[in-house]
């Protein structure tokens, strides 16, 4: 009797090189969005960077990149200048100011409100959110 050949699995690709893959791609995508796609502005300060480099990060309003619900949410994330998000630490008087005029108290209290729910990604999660940026950017 003839031995059937097993199929073999696909190996996954270790889930905290997937958050990395995942983080890569939403930022790419913040750091564009509302830019002419050769810039955009900080959000804290408002100057112009380009958009390539290491000038503009995705900085957070609510931190929590991994370990909150508000962590990848679009309205929490913004394009910010690496000075404004790391030398100043979020700058967050100025971010908040902005981010009134973008989503207004509404969206404030919802992020916050994201904020307190604990998040633990699953693979297919992060797979769909991966698929939905890379398709934009």
């Amino acid at each position: 009797m003839k031995k059937l050949p097993f199929a073999k699995k696909k190996k996954l690709r270790p889930l905290r090189l997937l958050k990395k893959d995942v983080w890569d791609v939403f930022a790419r995508w913040v750091r564009q969005r509302g830019g002419d796609g050769k810039s955009n502005f900080c959000i804290s300060c408002g100057k112009i960077f380009p958009i390539n480099g290491k000038a503009l990060n995705a900085g957070h309003y609510i931190h929590g990149k991994w370990t909150k619900k508000s962590g990848l949410d679009e309205r929490n994330v913004w394009a910010q200048c690496t000075y404004c998000n790391l030398g100043l630490a979020g700058n967050q008087s100025a971010y908040k100011e902005a981010l009134l005029l973008k989503i207004g108290p509404e969206g404030i209290d919802a992020i916050q409100a994201l904020s307190k729910q604990i998040w633990k990604p699953t693979r297919d999660e992060l797979e769909e959110i991966k698929k939905k940026y890379s398709e934009v950017v």
